[in-house]
Parts: C-alpha cells; sequence; structure tokens
C-alpha cells in the first residue's frame, strides 16, 4: 500500500496542478483575453471521520477502573499516529480536519476533534500525548478518566473500500455541511477540570 502511495504521489499532484491551471486558464471560446493565470500554488484540505477502536482484546476483561485509563491512552495515541501518517501519505494536503467517532457502532457522538495544520506538526515536544494534541488543535474533554462527547456529528464513519482512491468526490445529493455543534478552530480549546495523561 505504501509503495503504491508513494508512486501515485507525483502523478497525483501532477494531475491537480494541470487541473487547476486548466480552470485558471481563462482562454475558453468566448473569453476575450489571450492571456491566463499562470502562476499560482495550491493547498488542500482534507476531513477524516473514524471510530475509536477497544482496547486490545486481551485487555477486554479488565475491570473497567483498570480498561478506561487505557482506552483513554490509546485512542489519543491512535488520533496521534493517524494524523501523522494521513499528512505522510497525502504531502499535497495542508489542513486536516479530524472527528473521532465513539467505539459503539451505532454512536454518533464525537469524542475527539479539531483542525490540525501541517505547519504545526513536531512543533510542540511534550511528553505528554494530551499536550502534543492540544497544541495540533485536536480538542477533547475527559470525566472520571472516560471521553466526554463534545459534539454530534451527521457523518459518523461507514466501512469504506480497501482499494485506493485518489480524491473521490463526493456525490452531490450528500449533505456537506459540518456536523452540528463542530468547532471549526484549529487552536486547542482548554476547557477547566481537564486531565491531561502522560
Amino acid at each position: 500500500m505504501w509503495s503504491l502511495l508513494e508512486k501515485l504521489r507525483p502523478s497525483r499532484r501532477l494531475s491537480i496542478s494541470r487541473a487547476l491551471g486548466d480552470a485558471l486558464a481563462l482562454q475558453r471560446r468566448g473569453e476575450a483575453r489571450p492571456d491566463g493565470i499562470s502562476s499560482f500554488s495550491f493547498a488542500i484540505g482534507l476531513t477524516v471521520n473514524w471510530r475509536a477502536r477497544d482496547v486490545h482484546p486481551w485487555d477486554l476483561d479488565m475491570p473497567e477502573e483498570r480498561k478506561a485509563p487505557r482506552l483513554v491512552d490509546q485512542t489519543l495515541r491512535d488520533t496521534e499516529a493517524a494524523i501523522e501518517r494521513i499528512f505522510a501519505a497525502f504531502p499535497e494536503v495542508n489542513t486536516l480536519e479530524v472527528n473521532v467517532f465513539e467505539r459503539e457502532p451505532a454512536s454518533e457522538q464525537v469524542i475527539l476533534a479539531g483542525v490540525v495544520v501541517r505547519s504545526d506538526l513536531g512543533r510542540c515536544s511534550s511528553t505528554s500525548i494530551g499536550m502534543r494534541l492540544r497544541m495540533l488543535g485536536v480538542n477533547y474533554r475527559l470525566a472520571e478518566q472516560h471521553f466526554v462527547p463534545i459534539a454530534v456529528g451527521k457523518g459518523e464513519p461507514k466501512p469504506v473500500d480497501s482499494k485506493f482512491q485518489d480524491f473521490a468526490p463526493e456525490p452531490p445529493h450528500r449533505d456537506s455541511s459540518p456536523p452540528a455543534g463542530m468547532s471549526n478552530q484549529s487552536r486547542p480549546l482548554w476547557p477547566d477540570g481537564d486531565r491531561h495523561p502522560n
């Protein structure tokens, strides 16, 4: 999979650049000016929703008081790793919006959300993963070692085809508005009483 991505990166960016160049040429039939816009740059934003996974199967029988902090730590680490890998896989993406849903399949509750800017990666060297995510712009709340939902999402994650899809357009009938109550801030929120797992 990663080798396929490596091969597709240059051609993918070139195809996007060509499409933008065609759109900005402004030299189509009926347009009087012979010159078009030839100098431009572009940045692409990506939105990814996923559902938190449960603790390791070996830990499923643990008492809740021991399992809860493991689940919090695992979800935070999964989120940080996913952000880094998505940016690595899509070098043309400048901003990444992430929405992490509760692990229950029927739940529409979002427990982590934020907009991450590529240039912010690696700027925070804190040993606390919670602090690193907050500095990236990922917001969440904890109470008694459990995530407190911060929003209700409309676009809860569904199973997708495992084949690589290169910026597939969304169907025109689909509601593309952001989930209700979802914050578009790229800076972290600091709610009172939050705990920051190490």
